[in-house]
Parts: C-alpha cells; sequence; structure tokens
C-alpha cells in the first residue's frame, strides 16, 4: 500500500493542488499540510480523508492559488493615510529619501482583489468545504 497521487483543479476561483502519499502502516495516520487562511478546510478534508483510506501514513499536501488574472482595487484611502504618515515622519526626522511606489503598493492592506474571498461564516464555509475536498478527492480510490 505504498502510492503517491497528484490532483489540480480549479474552484471557486481558485487554482487547488492535493498531492497525496502513503507507504503502508497498520492504523491511519494523517498529516495535513494546508495554505495559511485556508485551515477552516482541515476538518472537513481529514473527515473526507478517512471516508476513503483506512490505513497506512497519509501525507496531504494542498496548494491552493488565485485562479485566472483577477482584477486589482488599490486602497486609495489608505495609501493617502501611509503617505500621510510619511511625510509626518520625514519632518520629524529630517529624512530626504524618497518614497518608493513599489514598497508603497506592498504595505499591507493596500491591494485587494487579488484573489476570491475565503468564505466567513459557517454555512458559506461547510457549502465551501464540501465543492472543495470532493473536487481534490475525486480521483482518490478507496
Amino acid at each position: 500500500m505504498t502510492g503517491y497521487a497528484q490532483s489540480r483543479g480549479e474552484v471557486n476561483g481558485w487554482a487547488v493542488r492535493v498531492s497525496v502519499k502513503s507507504v503502508n502502516h497498520r492504523f491511519l495516520d494523517l498529516k495535513l499540510r494546508l495554505p495559511e487562511g485556508f485551515d477552516l478546510y482541515e476538518l472537513r478534508l481529514r473527515q473526507v480523508v478517512r471516508e476513503r483510506i483506512h490505513r497506512g501514513h497519509v501525507d496531504v499536501h494542498v496548494g491552493v492559488e488565485p485562479g485566472a488574472a483577477m482584477p486589482i482595487h488599490v486602497n486609495r484611502e489608505l495609501v493617502q493615510a501611509y503617505l500621510k504618515a510619511a511625510d509626518e515622519l520625514r519632518l520629524q526626522t529630517a529624512v530626504t529619501a524618497e518614497l518608493d511606489v513599489v514598497a508603497l503598493l506592498r504595505l499591507p492592506g493596500v491591494i485587494g482583489g487579488l484573489a476570491p474571498a475565503v468564505p466567513e461564516n459557517e454555512e458559506e464555509q461547510e457549502e465551501s468545504a464540501v465543492r472543495w475536498t470532493h473536487a481534490s478527492s475525486k480521483h482518490w480510490a478507496a
């Protein structure tokens, strides 16, 4: 019972890649690696794996990236607040450094809309988790 499988698909605007590695073991020893922010899917994913795989050392690695190119939104109000704070610091410290626009775009909250939103309430999370885990596990053998 040694094996490796990989599946790719798109779910709710996300490109999902799931890799499963397993080696023989008397009991089920399941290790999940999910991207940061996707831990809300862990319980449902564990349940799906346990329904299909009953024994072995099993490593499941999930990679998630935004699917097709998404339009971005620049939070101009926040940019203005950052610029104001930078100007105040310049006046207080007499620093004459120029502002780097790319560095400004990297500040938290400046750019939005890069990826579809992760569901916030429990009902949306459960519905999304069912679709997500079903799409990622449809090629797994029992």
